[in-house]
């Protein structure tokens, strides 16, 4: 949902001071009405700190509630997983959609403007931490690398966890390097997972001079 709600682009040093703004105002919102609140992250291209951000995500792992701790109130495994992140953003968004303009909760997100800039809000639980993480923190591009190393050892990954194939079970992993080097991948500094994106551009652009040369040639 870059972008969708007309915010602007801005580059990461611009974006900085408006992510912590944020950042604060959604987790005091949280912690204000009785929520608890474990790991977090920036997410997306503010995370990999690409050039430009099209919009600011945040990731925020949540571990206890009014209602009882995460742990206790939901069970384990895929349908379960993604419905504990779903009810956690039907509880929520009433607190966190006043903090923006346009917001709106889509998905697996609330999305709204902060000073023109679009930012998501998604939030997980402690057993998808490391299956949010990996998918909201790559490009589309990445992602697709990742879900093919994954395959290969008969996982799938998803915002609601790692699930084996065969068994349909969530497998856990206690930290997003554990699945990385699970699946073969070395790298892991996040800010390297735009890297097919450069690929991709510099593969184009040498194509087009190739055929810039070649179309030279024919009229010589």
């Amino acid at each position: 949902m870059a972008n969708a709600l007309g915010g602007i682009t801005l580059n990461w040093n611009e974006a900085l001071p408006i992510y912590e703004e944020a950042f604060e105002k959604v987790t005091s919102a949280l912690l204000g009405a009785g929520y608890s609140i474990g790991r977090t992250s920036p997410v997306g291209s503010f995370l990999r700190k690409d050039p430009q951000c099209r919009d600011l995500d945040m990731l925020l792992e949540i571990v206890d509630t009014p209602d009882g701790k995460v742990d206790d109130r939901f069970a384990t495994g895929p349908a379960e997983n993604r419905q504990a992140i779903l009810t956690l953003l039907s509880e929520t968004k009433h607190l966190i959609e006043p903090i923006f303009e346009k917001p709106v909760t889509t998905g697996l997100a609330v999305h709204g403007l902060l000073h023109d800039v679009q930012v998501d809000v998604f939030l997980c639980t402690p057993q998808s931490w490391v299956g949010s993480y990996t998918i909201w923190a790559g490009d589309r591009v990445h992602n697709m690398f990742k879900f093919s190393m994954a395959k290969a050892k008969d996982l799938t990954v998803w915002p609601w966890g790692v699930v084996n194939n065969s068994t349909k079970e969530i497998v856990s992993f206690n930290e997003v390097n554990d699945l990385l080097t699970h699946i073969d991948i070395e790298e892991t500094n996040v800010s390297m997972w735009s890297w097919r994106r450069d690929e991709v551009r510099r593969e184009a652009a040498k194509k087009s001079r190739e055929r810039r040369s070649a179309a030279r040639g024919s009229q010589g």
